[in-house]
């Protein structure tokens, strides 16, 4: 409805509602739009780019979701926690999810962000709108920044702990 009476140049997904964003897509589709959203995960900050505009076979969260999951979001077919869970970790990648982040997942209808990271986010989405606008390449994509790496930092859990739970995690969730 709010496509009808703007029309947006780019596309912004900064919603936490699966529906909303399966919807935002397939608007963005329709409209050949690009659309952009930004996602927190602890320390890193998460672009996604979604090229609409100048690639018709762009694939929906650039094909980390199946379409026919799109489509049962955007109709407002029940999901339940579990696989709304699943859904989540698609979107945002295992890789991007901290241990302690995906048990706190599990109670929470989203995930929790840090400010600053939120706040380098749209820093980050705006570039990348920037870059749209004034024709300078940007292709559809996932594109990630994390200080902790770009300062050399030591991580804030041990990386052995972090790789099994991701393993326990993904074992768990593979025969579904």
């Amino acid at each position: 409805e709010i496509f009808e009476v703007h029309s947006p140049d780019v596309v912004f997904d900064s919603v936490d509602d699966l529906r909303c964003k399966a919807l935002l897509r397939i608007e963005a589709a329709r409209r050949s739009s690009p659309l952009l959203m930004a996602t927190d995960s602890g320390e890193s900050s998460i672009i996604d780019v979604e090229r609409y505009d100048t690639d018709q076979s762009t694939l929906p969260f650039n094909g980390r979701v199946s379409v026919k999951d799109v489509l049962r979001l955007a109709n407002g077919d029940y999901i339940g926690d579990e696989e709304r869970l699943k859904l989540l970790v698609k979107i945002v990648g295992l890789k991007n999810i901290s241990p302690r982040l995906l048990k706190s997942t599990s109670k929470r209808p989203s995930i929790p962000q840090l400010s600053i990271t939120a706040s380098r986010g749209g820093a980050d989405v705006v570039s990348a709108w920037m870059a749209i606008v004034s024709d300078r390449g940007l292709n559809s994509g996932r594109y990630t920044t994390n200080s902790r790496r770009t300062l050399k930092l030591k991580p804030s859990m041990a990386r052995k702990e972090a790789v099994l739970e991701w393993l326990r995690f993904a074992a768990a969730n593979r025969s579904q």
